[in-house]
């Protein structure tokens, strides 16, 4: 048998699953497995990868296959012995895992006990690094929009699966998505699915026993932060802060303390990404602020039509960077010329000079051009001059005539259209994609060629979008409902006690 492969510190960074913390806390041990161990009578041990205060994950190799593992064990109470409630989170995490099956979700391919009785979990080993330090190495500079796309793209595909198989993830953030090496191109797999729930076994619980809430703060959706019922929307709202985080460098709700950081999530619109970034798609934005809405019946119902948006959005930022460069390419022969009046009227004054300066300006002019040089000729020639300038004058009076009866019916047909936005109740504020206000209802804009989602919003009601766009009715009524009184809403469990 071959002696364990030593595991070295690349393997420690290529750890799979950032843990809270490299020590442990609340009188929980770190479970220790020697070097050589034989869980199952299948992996053996090579080598601790890292551990915190939920547990550590060693690095092994299957007996039979040779291929290496992760097995992730969870730390044991110093005093209670084994924490049931994380080791049922540990199983629901594997069970969850394998079961959706899909390349942007880590493999989990095992599952087994301890002869002492604690739970192990054998998943794939990735080798790379999470979101959060790439995003920490950046130190507040967005990611570059080709990253941002690819990867913001496969995370969805990930959690689409999920959604589609009936699970929420509930604890989506960048400690989460591991962006794994794979032949010279990056892989995203969503890792830690233990908070996971299947939406067929729904509960409006969202604390453990031990009242703790579920989730990361700073990309919890105000519903999960309220401690109510979640579905797929609370995902969709914790990815459109990553992407709003990698586009930006910055979270929507940077925050010093956990009750801040819940009440801004609440309560406070996100800084428009526009600001932060006013070279980004308009497409773009759209799709991360509609994320960030509070109401989840306003965002987007499920990862997949997400998906679907972010990569049209995208596509459509395409379609208008390659109009933009075709513009900026296009040959100086291509572009209309302008009238010739001005070479020819320059001509014959040029031929009036000459005739008025006599002889010795034409034997001088030798290195002009030909119409120059013909301009000189004798006294004889002047009719022709003159009848080519009035032709030319009366072609050209002519042609501008045409050119301007030509376009009239242009400028008629192409005077914008407007649409009317009217609310009930009235003086509502209007917005567009990018977050800059319009002005208030009744309010008239431009219907243009691309349709654009209208941002109505009234103190006291839940917004609404207008779809305003060439197919659109002269008049769009918005009917905004009342949002109910916030002393009728459940207070977080997250104030200072």
């Amino acid at each position: 048998m071959a002696p364990p492969t030593k595991v070295t510190e690349a393997d420690r960074d290529a750890f799979a699953e950032t843990l809270e913390s490299p020590t442990t806390k609340g009188g929980k041990k770190p479970p220790t497995l020697p070097d050589g161990t034989l869980l199952g009578g299948t992996y053996r041990i090579e080598g601790l990868i890292g551990h915190g205060a939920m547990g550590a994950v060693y690095r092994a190799t299957h007996e039979k296959l040779r291929r290496t593992f992760a097995v992730k064990l969870l730390a044991t109470d110093a005093t209670m012995g084994v924490d049931h409630e994380a080791t049922w989170r540990l199983v629901q995490e594997a069970r969850t895992a394998s079961a959706i099956d899909h390349e942007n979700i880590v493999d989990v391919t095992d599952l087994g006990q301890t002869d002492d009785g604690q739970i192990y979990v054998v998943m794939e080993l990735l080798k790379g690094e999470d979101l959060d330090d790439r995003i920490t190495s950046l130190d507040g500079e967005p990611m570059s929009n080709e990253d941002v796309r690819d990867i913001g793209g496969q995370m969805l595909e990930g959690l689409a699966a999920a959604h589609e198989a009936g699970v929420i993830h509930r604890d989506l953030k960048p400690a989460n998505v591991f962006l794994s090496a794979k032949r010279n191109s990056t892989r995203v797999k969503l890792v830690d699915f233990g908070m996971a729930k299947a939406l067929e076994n729904e509960s409006s619980v969202q604390l453990t026993r031990s009242g703790q809430l579920l989730g990361t703060p700073l990309y919890m959706s105000p519903e999960q932060s309220r401690g109510i019922q979640v579905d797929r929307r609370s995902d969709v709202y914790a990815v459109g802060v990553m992407l709003y985080e990698m586009l930006s460098g910055s979270v929507p709700f940077p925050a010093t303390t956990l009750y801040e950081c819940v009440l801004s999530h609440a309560t406070k619109e996100p800084p428009p990404l526009g600001d932060r970034r006013p070279d980004l798609p308009a497409s773009v934005i759209e799709v991360v602020h509609r994320c960030l809405l509070k109401e989840p019946e306003e965002r987007y119902p499920d990862a997949r039509a997400l998906a679907d948006a972010w990569t049209e959005a995208w596509q459509q930022a395409d379609v208008g960077a390659t109009a933009a460069s075709n513009t900026a390419r296009l040959p100086v022969a291509d572009l209309p010329e302008s009238s010739p009046k001005g070479p020819l009227v320059a001509v014959a004054l040029l031929g009036v000079a000459a005739l008025g300066g006599g002889l010795w300006w034409a034997t001088q002019s030798g290195d002009q051009p030909n119409e120059a040089v013909g301009a000189t000729a004798p006294v004889a020639s002047e009719p022709e001059i003159a009848t080519d300038s009035e032709s030319d004058s009366d072609s050209d009076s002519d042609s501008e005539s045409d050119s301007e009866a030509d376009s009239e019916p242009d400028v008629e047909s192409a005077a914008p259209r407007m649409v009317t936005i009217v609310s009930e109740p009235p003086n509502a504020r209007v917005t567009d994609p990018e977050g800059e206000a319009l002005g208030r209802t009744p309010l008239e804009v431009e219907a243009t060629d691309a349709a654009r989602a209208l941002r109505v919003t009234l103190r006291g009601y839940r917004g609404a979008t207008a779809e305003v766009g060439p197919d659109a009715p002269d008049t769009i009524t918005v009917e905004l409902r009342r949002r109910p009184s916030m002393r009728n809403r459940r207070v977080p469990m997250l104030a200072p006690r």
